[in-house]
């Protein structure tokens, strides 16, 4: 068993008009959870239609946490837009990366690239990381 260090971070300039919510089930061998783990950044209500940046966002917007010692994981992020894109067309706002990492022993078991659509957002699932096939 170890301990699962998440990050998620984005190089995106307009990351602020999202919120991110993260949640993480780390289990044991056997598929028997052992602990839950979250962190959220919400910059917004959705819907706020916000015309810039506000003041409270984050200089660094990285969210990391760390779960208990465990098998595997399973993780959950969720990026809901709050204010949409300034674009007046679809095709204008072109998805954009955020970056998950997973580590454990101090080494990078995943690194993943994932493409959020700017209008819509994105559910990204990420299942089993750690558990031997």
């Amino acid at each position: 068993m170890a301990i699962f260090n998440i990050t998620i971070d984005c190089a995106f300039k307009e990351w602020w008009r999202y919120n991110i919510i993260a949640v993480c089930e780390a289990c044991r061998e056997d598929g028997e959870r052992v602990s839950f783990a979250s962190q959220e950044s919400i910059i917004a209500d959705i819907g706020a239609e916000l015309s810039e940046q506000p003041d409270i966002y984050p200089d660094d917007r990285t969210l990391r946490f760390t779960t208990e010692e465990a098998d595997y994981v399973n993780l959950l992020i969720y990026v809901i837009p709050h204010t949409s894109p300034r674009a007046e067309f679809l095709d204008t706002a072109q998805p954009f990366p955020v970056t998950v990492e997973v580590a454990s022993d101090n080494k990078i078991i995943l690194r993943k690239e994932c493409e959020i659509n700017q209008w819509a957002g994105e559910n990204i699932s990420l299942l089993n990381i750690g558990k031997e096939q």
